[in-house]
């Protein structure tokens, strides 16, 4: 569980710095979290 929490905060680290809008990097970030 805190590996899955540590790759999702990269992954939104990681969608901001590519300039993606906050709001899609929450709505993936989501999705990836719902895969889960």
């Amino acid at each position: 569980v805190e590996f899955a929490s540590i790759y999702l905060f990269l992954a939104v680290f990681i969608v901001l710095i590519l300039g993606y809008p906050v709001a899609l990097s929450l709505a993936g970030t989501a999705l990836i979290a719902a895969a889960i």
